[in-house]
């Protein structure tokens, strides 16, 4: 993602605050994800529980919106 897609589409304005989201929600998975596996507190871990099912629920429809936002701008583009 960071090294070819994000580069690449950095120029489509359009698409940046999408994609921003995106990545923000990627990262906080993954950071949330490694909380989850180590962290030793019970209330550390179970608010980053909730964090992590709300973003996890979330994503898919960042994602579809970011997706069908692209396709439709590549469309109009043609």
């Amino acid at each position: 993602m960071f090294v070819a897609h994000i580069p690449k589409g950095w120029s489509h304005k359009e698409q940046r605050v999408l994609g921003i989201l995106l990545g923000m929600a990627l990262i906080i998975l993954t950071s949330s994800g490694y909380l989850l596996y180590y962290a030793g507190g019970e209330s550390l871990r179970a608010w980053t529980s909730v964090i992590h099912w709300m973003i996890g629920l979330i994503l898919p429809a960042i994602f579809a919106w970011h997706y069908w936002n692209g396709s439709r701008l590549r469309n109009g583009r043609r």
